[in-house]
Formats: C-alpha cells, structure tokens, sequence
C-alpha cells in the first residue's frame, strides 16, 4: 500500500507521497495539460485554446477541462479522444467549389 499523507490545505484529501529521493508529482504525473500545453499541441493561441474550452469557437465542441478554480487543466487521453472525434467530423466535410473565377474572394 502506498504512503499518503493528509494535507490541511486539501481539506483532508490525501495524495500519494513519493518514495525517499525522489520529486514530488507533478501536472505531467496526472498526464493533466495546461491550456498553454494543450495550445502548443494543437499549434494555436493559448486565447483560442480559453474560447474553444468555453465552447465559443463556432463548428467546434467545447473541449472538456477540469476547472481548479481559475485554471483550468485538460486529460491528455481527452484531448486526444477531442481531436479524433473532430477528425471524424470533419472527414465527411466537403468544401463547395465555385465555377466562377475569384468568386470567394472578397474586395
């Protein structure tokens, strides 16, 4: 059975306590991603990252977060299920294509 020890912050929880010598557990441990993290994964804003969790990114669900207050953290495995579910979505997207030269562009 592993060590744990209760702490007074947590209101009582207890959390796992590492072996002597070695460091503590960190967000990575937990495989839980900041929103900076999950923003550098999917090579966008950390602000378009913020809209898409609030669920304001039009055509796009909102990504599932766990909210720690202010911060908010997001399971590696979700984020991943997020995106293949998008995939799946956007694979049966088609994109209209005009006849008219220059049609989709605006002055």
């Amino acid at each position: 059975m592993p060590n744990t020890s209760a702490n007074s912050r947590t209101g009582g929880s207890f959390l796992p306590v590492p072996p002597q010598g070695t460091m503590a557990p960190t967000l990575k441990d937990f495989d839980l991603l900041t929103l900076t993290d999950v923003a550098k994964l999917l090579h966008c804003s950390k602000a378009h990252v913020c809209k898409a969790v609030a669920g304001h990114v039009r055509g796009c669900p909102a990504i599932p977060a766990v909210s720690l207050g202010r911060r908010k953290l997001v399971r590696r495995e979700t984020l991943l299920s997020w995106i293949e579910k998008n995939e799946l979505t956007a694979s049966g997207a088609t994109i209209p294509i005009s006849l008219v030269r220059g049609a989709g562009k605006r002055a």
